[in-house]
């Protein structure tokens, strides 16, 4: 089996795993489908666990490996849609929205919103001081997927701002 790797936006990659159907569990399997392609071997657990996949932790923790962040059990994150104020709370590995459970922030989003988003865009925390900010402001992002980190013309991008100590990759309350 040959397999290539692709880098998708963030907002292409939610696009594709809404259409996930049940059985569905990588983006290959959704492309078979939507390609009308044959369905091939499912690919090696390896390939599985690469940096797109969210994993919980034994501590309820939710970790997102593309993005290397950790939202501990207990962290919270908000938001306001069309007037009306949710928010929702690591809890078992799993974000919780008025009782309801979602293994995603994509999903998570979706629950509220009329279309798709980037919902690390719009869910918003409070750091250590009470201030709020974007849950984007987490996220260490790869040099591939940084669009920043060059021009189209090969000429480098001005650095982007470090984060403070305060917004290290591993949240804390």
């Amino acid at each position: 089996m040959n397999i290539r790797q692709i880098l998708v936006s963030t907002d292409v990659f939610a696009a594709l795993w809404t259409k996930r159907q049940a059985g569905e569990n990588s983006e290959n399997a959704i492309l078979e489908r939507l390609l009308g392609l044959p369905k091939g071997p499912p690919l090696p657990p390896a390939m599985l666990g690469g940096p797109i996949r969210i994993a919980t932790g034994q501590d309820g923790s939710i970790y997102n490996r593309m993005f290397d962040v950790r939202f501990p059990e207990g962290f919270e994150i908000f938001r306001t849609y069309k007037g009306r104020d949710y928010s929702a709370t690591v809890q078992g590995g799993r974000w919780i929205m008025n009782g309801q459970s979602f293994p995603s922030l994509f999903a998570l989003s979706m629950a509220i919103i009329d279309s798709r988003e980037n919902p690390w865009m719009h869910w918003k925390y409070r750091d250590g001081k009470g201030h709020a900010d974007f849950i984007s402001a987490l996220r260490n992002i790869p040099p591939e997927l940084d669009e920043t980190s060059s021009h189209p013309d090969g000429e480098s991008a001005p650095p982007r701002k470090k984060k403070t100590a305060a917004k290290k990759r591993s949240v804390r309350r």
